[in-house]
């Protein structure tokens, strides 16, 4: 610790517009959907002098990514063939399996929230 106050805040950003092509140079590898931000702010400084200090820390993420998926695509995981055959007993059985072609978005929401605390017992011993 310290026997000043710091602090420091940071953010980071992109989205789509700051993505490059995909390897072809024939589209952009990401849909305009996407954005990647992060934001934070730290605090540090005494409790008391040259005894017990303290440092707290938040942090936030929030990030768009859309997804795409094709069922019988190279690299897929089951044919075309396999997704309807099992979509037809889905809804033989009464469900709605819905579509199986398409994209959705993948949402990721994070915070943090870091505390430390530091104490000087003596010369010889800190906590």
């Amino acid at each position: 610790g310290t026997n000043e106050v710091h602090g420091s805040v940071y953010a980071y950003g992109r989205n789509q517009s700051l993505m490059g092509k995909s390897v072809d140079g024939l589209k952009t590898k990401i849909g305009s959907d996407f954005y990647d931000y992060q934001t934070g702010a730290t605090i540090s400084g005494p409790i008391t002098k040259n005894k017990a200090f303290f440092i707290v820390n938040y942090e936030m993420t929030r990030r768009q990514e859309p997804t795409f998926y094709n069922v019988g695509d190279p690299g897929a995981a089951i044919s075309s063939t396999e997704a309807t055959q099992i979509a037809n007993k889905l809804q033989g059985l009464g469900y709605d399996p819905g579509s199986y072609l398409g994209s959705y978005k993948l949402f990721t929401n994070s915070d943090k929230f870091f505390t430390r605390f530091d104490f000087n017992l003596d010369k010889k011993s800190t906590l």
